[in-house]
């Protein structure tokens, strides 16, 4: 069963994340009027990217527009540090996070680009 409410549209999109003092870069995989699904950048750096947490998130459109979102972690997982190994270097590759996110109070500007993104698939 669906548990989904909007219509969800695969984009390969650039986005800064901000948790706290902390900021990391990551894509957006797919997205709908209500979240977007977002794989981090590999990194070694600890953030915590728990169920619940808010978050910052600047969207980078290909137009070189930003829009601002403020989200809530829906759901996240990370890619466990001890299953992947350099195996040049013998240590752990940094690890990288997936996460859904829920979208607080979509800004207008926000709801027109994905509006622009279902009309033209």
């Amino acid at each position: 069963m669906e548990r989904r409410s909007s219509q969800r549209t695969n984009v390969d999109l650039k986005v800064k994340l901000v948790v706290g003092d902390l900021d990391h870069t990551g894509t957006v995989q797919n997205i709908s009027d209500k979240g977007l699904a977002v794989k981090t950048s590999p990194t070694s750096t600890m953030i915590d990217y728990s169920q619940g947490k808010r978050i910052e998130l600047m969207l980078h459109l290909h137009s070189n527009e930003t829009i601002n979102l403020d989200c809530r972690i829906a759901w996240s997982f990370k890619t466990p540090r001890s299953s992947i190994i350099n195996e040049k270097i013998g240590s752990p590759v940094p690890q990288y996070s997936t996460m859904g996110l829920e979208i607080i109070d979509p800004p207008v500007k926000y709801l027109e680009f994905v509006k622009s993104l279902s009309d033209n698939s």
